[in-house]
């Protein structure tokens, strides 16, 4: 099952990154690159309990995708709240004399 999985790596991992910075574009070449190493981690978890999908291949295509856009959607929804710099005021006191 490994030498499986071993096998798509060296095949498929720079396809596959390539085909997902084409999707999502240069910006997300990180993300590309660490959901398709976790596919592959998933394959190498599942196939083992669950058996070798027809394609496998596609279903990690597919698995990478899918993780792609969910960290898209996350960082995306994300709040970056970054406080607002401190505003210098008049003294108050200064100006109610």
């Amino acid at each position: 099952m490994n030498t499986l999985v071993d096998h798509l790596f060296r095949h498929e991992a720079g396809k596959m990154v390539s085909v997902l910075t084409r999707a999502f574009g240069t910006d997300n070449i990180d993300i590309a690159e660490d959901v398709v190493q976790d596919a592959l981690l998933q394959a190498a978890q599942l196939w083992p309990v669950k058996g070798v999908p027809d394609n496998p291949s596609a279903w990690l295509y597919r698995a990478a995708r899918n993780k792609a856009i969910d960290v898209l959607r996350r960082n995306s929804k994300s709040v970056r709240f970054t406080p607002p710099e401190e505003i210098s005021l008049p003294d108050q006191a200064a100006s109610l004399q």
